[in-house]
């Protein structure tokens, strides 16, 4: 049997049905591919950034990602998948603000965006990961994502790490939150 096929498998025998041995392969398939692209990426981050406490942080999370197919090992399909959507938001969140205190006399603006690429992202995971007929865990992941990204400002400002209180001057910084909201607003309609 192929990595691969290892991989989708584990804990397949819990689900009672076509439907749900279907959502548990899909769960393994997108923890693996995160782990695995993650790592790359992190690994990448420690050759521009060194190893800081946002790449640090990062790392661990990487290896996170394995954490709902350890979840799904046990029969515990369900959470699994909501565990997936967690680790995808709450560690975007919290790394987003640590990073700004990890080396703040060379803080960036793009600092404030890159983050939101990934909460952007996270706005379909509750589609991929849950049937149209799981209604409530699918609007407990998608009001994660979106909460995730309309607080990522006021976060940001409660921590003291907010675009302006760390001193960029954009007049227009907040325009930016209509253009995440809407573009995750298409992601969500589309899917």
């Amino acid at each position: 049997m192929s990595l691969w096929t290892t991989i989708d498998r584990i804990g397949v025998e819990y689900g009672t049905n076509p439907t749900e041995r279907r959502y548990i392969e899909i769960c393994n398939r997108v923890s693996f591919v995160l782990f695995v692209l993650i790592f790359i990426l992190i690994s990448i981050a420690i050759a521009y950034f060194r190893w800081i406490t946002s790449t640090q942080l990062g790392m661990v999370v990487a290896f996170a990602f394995l954490v709902p197919m350890l979840m799904n090992n046990y029969g515990f399909f369900n959470a699994s998948r909501l565990v997936l959507i967690i680790l995808i938001i709450l560690p975007t969140l919290v790394i987003s603000i640590l990073d700004k205190f990890d080396h703040p006399g060379t803080l960036e603006e793009f600092e404030y965006f890159q983050f939101r690429f990934i909460l952007i992202g996270s706005t379909i995971l509750p589609f991929i990961l849950f049937s149209l007929k799981e209604k409530k865990q699918l609007s407990l992941g998608l009001c994660l994502a979106i909460f995730s990204i309309v607080f990522y400002d006021p976060l940001h400002n409660y921590f003291n790490a907010g675009y302006y209180q760390v001193g960029f001057t954009a007049p227009n910084y907040y325009f930016l939150n209509y253009i995440i909201v809407f573009t995750a607003m298409v992601l969500i309609g589309s899917t």
